[in-house]
């Protein structure tokens, strides 16, 4: 499949994902944790597949003191920082709109540049900050238009918000593990560790994680072989041949198109706040990408000048 089109195949397919957890009609803790549970299920045959093939094509079997260790605490920070991504997003959608939910979860570049700066030193030009400024005004504009609406929907804005965050800290350290490990052993294990994470914090909080009428687990199980495994999948394969950026860009489309879903399934239809923020948002983040991007090349041709000299 060509790449750009794998793009808007898996964001066609994640965009499914607020729509499930509301056709699923189940706890946000619960819908969370079975998400990850039937990923993990879903992609261990796979796994368990491919390692057997890459056995029998083997001549001879590897030495295993020359194998890279498996990073297995970072995996766990991983899993950990991905169970309470989809916790708080999840339990966005009880309180806020469709809408407003995944806009404002789309604002996880804005953390990835931000702890990109601090962690990692990589700083941010004036034209980034202020990109990021004007992407958090267009949040702050669907916030302020939720609170005036009354009820919980600023509650809601900010746990999507939480959900961007923690999402960001997920895709920093998978950046620094991913050269270590393959990514379907990386993602079997850090989806398995966000469901163990995701079972224990409901049992914890008494959270209803089942059983469930049948035809919640239907939704729950589509949300995991949809948006997890096969949206998520078509996506890490085209970023393996397009730019980051490109595919970031692409999945600004998801706000959008779930937005529609919500009108047509659920009938929820989004106030003018949430188009003035949601188009702030969009443009914010557009022009970051675009600016990270020069940025990158820049630092990549003076490296190249500075090595021919």
């Amino acid at each position: 499949m060509k790449p750009l089109l794998a793009a808007l195949a898996g964001i066609l397919v994640t965009s499914w994902g607020s729509i499930l957890v509301r056709l699923a009609s189940v706890p946000a803790m619960g819908a969370a944790f079975h998400r990850m549970a039937f990923a993990t299920i879903f992609l261990l045959p796979v796994l368990a597949m491919r390692r057997a093939m890459r056995t029998m094509r083997a001549s001879r079997p590897k030495d295993r003191s020359s194998r890279p260790r498996f990073p297995a605490l970072w995996t766990l920070a991983s899993g950990v920082c991905l169970a309470l991504h989809f916790a708080t997003w999840i339990a966005s959608l009880s309180y806020t709109s469709i809408g407003s939910s995944v806009v404002l979860v789309s604002t996880m570049p804005v953390f990835s540049v931000a702890l990109s700066a601090l962690f990692l030193k990589e700083r941010a030009g004036a034209a980034s900050v202020a990109a990021i400024l004007v992407a958090l005004s267009g949040a702050a504009v669907i916030g302020w238009g939720d609170y005036g609406a009354g009820g919980d929907s600023l509650g809601g804005d900010l746990l999507a918000l939480a959900g961007a965050f923690f999402a960001a800290v997920y895709l920093l350290i998978g950046r620094k593990v991913r050269g270590q490990v393959p990514l379907l052993e990386y993602l079997v294990a850090v989806y398995g560790a966000s469901a163990v994470v995701l079972l224990v914090l409901g049992l914890s909080a008494g959270a209803g994680l089942g059983p469930y009428p049948r035809a919640s687990y239907l939704w729950l199980i589509l949300m995991g072989l949809g948006p997890s495994v096969v949206g998520h999948s078509l996506l890490n394969h085209a970023v393996r041949h397009l730019r980051a950026y490109v595919v970031h860009t692409v999945g600004l489309v998801e706000p959008f198109l779930a937005t529609l879903y919500a009108y047509i399934i659920f009938g929820e239809r989004p106030g003018r706040h949430l188009y003035a923020g949601g188009v702030l948002v969009v443009i914010g983040l557009i022009y970051m990408l675009l600016e990270e991007r020069r940025r990158t090349g820049m630092s990549r041709d003076a490296a190249l000048t500075a090595r021919s000299a």
